[in-house]
């Protein structure tokens, strides 16, 4: 099986995301390490002094899988210094992280972030002998690995009949930057860092193949001050046959109040997706066995369709965010959670062509990358 799906799939993804935007030690480093005897609280024996300690995941067996680690080689002070985000900051650093081993596909996958994590993006560059550690960050041009929004992210859920033999692909000789965004609005310094088990799926059950969907919007969004505003994109896909959506989640900031996706079939307009929560948006599987709820308005409960979500050629997938800005500045795009907004809808799809779902909207305008075109200010 060809693996450059994968790839260049996901290069075009990234390609969005340097728009949207704009590492650390893998497990095999020779750092400190581990201090303490693991325990429930601490599953890594880390004794780090920052919270978060019992976020840490241990490394699959081996043979199992790999894990990318994005943190400090030890939690010496001169070593955790670039990685160290104190109290009422916020901002986005990358680092980059040697990747142990590559060349294999995976679907089963474990995130987990320290405290104070809004996002995670884990983009693949070549791996050229680049140092570990903090980096610019910039596009991913060999792929890309599944992303987070919450401290913990188990990949897959519930599988259907339908979803055997997908899979992802690990190109081989790749890094990986982790885009780190942080807000501390606590007390005492946090620290960033992250893990990321991987783990192997044998070539020979791969059949079906993982696209990302990634739309990035609304580039050109401008909501005065002390005002509500809706911004609703409108996007067709360049698809040629019926292509299955997987998985479907949002990404806003602090004055999105609501955000929806339909997809929409002729005249018909198919609520699909509904999440009330800016910090830790649901995500949504679209299986035959995954019961998803439905979204709850009254008590501000997210939620969606159930049952496979198909897209056919010509259907347009629609998406929108309620926005309330109480501040008495103007919103605008950017990388703020607290003083900028952002429309962004992320997934995965089920298909053999690339980038039919990623792209990016300004000003009501979506551009496809499936189609080669470039993106605005690329």
């Amino acid at each position: 099986m060809n693996p450059s799906y994968s790839v260049r799939s996901i290069a075009l993804v990234a390609a969005a995301a340097s728009l949207l935007f704009g590492c650390g030690s893998s497990s095999d480093d020779t750092g400190s390490g581990p201090s303490n005897t693991p325990s429930a609280a601490d599953p890594c024996g880390l004794s780090s002094g920052f919270p978060g300690d019992e976020l840490c995941i241990p490394p699959p067996a081996p043979g199992e899988g790999i894990q990318i680690h994005a943190g400090p080689p030890s939690y010496d002070a001169a070593d955790t210094a670039e990685w160290v985000i104190q109290p009422g900051e916020e901002n986005v650093q990358c680092y980059l992280a040697r990747i142990p081993e590559g060349g294999f596909y995976y679907l089963r996958q474990q995130n987990r972030m320290r405290s104070g994590s809004h996002h995670m993006l884990i983009f693949l560059l070549d791996d050229e002998g680049q140092a570990d550690g903090p980096t610019t960050c910039g596009l991913g041009r060999s792929g890309w690995i599944p992303p987070s929004q919450t401290p913990k992210r188990d990949i897959p859920g519930e599988l259907g009949p339908e979803d055997a033999g997908l899979a992802r692909y690990l190109p081989e000789g790749s890094m990986a930057s982790f885009q780190l965004h942080y807000v501390n609005s606590g007390t005492v310094p946090l620290l960033r860092e992250a893990w990321v088990n991987l783990y192997r799926l044998d070539e020979s059950e791969v059949t079906q193949k993982l696209q990302p969907v990634f739309m990035v919007a609304d580039r050109g969004i401008d909501i005065p001050a002390q005002t509500r505003a809706e911004t609703t994109l409108s996007f067709e896909p360049p698809i040629t046959e019926p292509t299955r959506i997987f998985l479907l989640t949002g990404h806003m900031h602090a004055h999105t109040e609501t955000f929806s996706v339909w997809r929409t079939r002729g005249t018909q307009r198919d609520l699909v997706y509904k999440s009330f929560d800016w910090g830790e948006p649901v995500e949504l599987t679209y299986n035959s066995v995954t019961q998803n709820p439905a979204p709850d308005e009254a008590n501000k409960t997210d939620g969606g369709v159930s049952g496979e979500l198909m897209f056919e050629p010509g259907d347009r997938l629609e998406w929108a965010c309620e926005v309330n800005n109480t501040t008495d500045e103007p919103l605008h795009f950017a990388n703020e959670v607290y003083t900028a907004e952002m429309c962004l809808l992320m997934g995965e799809h089920v298909s053999e062509t690339a980038g039919a779902f990623a792209g990016v909207c300004q000003d009501g305008s979506c551009v496809s990358f499936g189609g080669g075109a470039a993106p605005p200010g690329s």
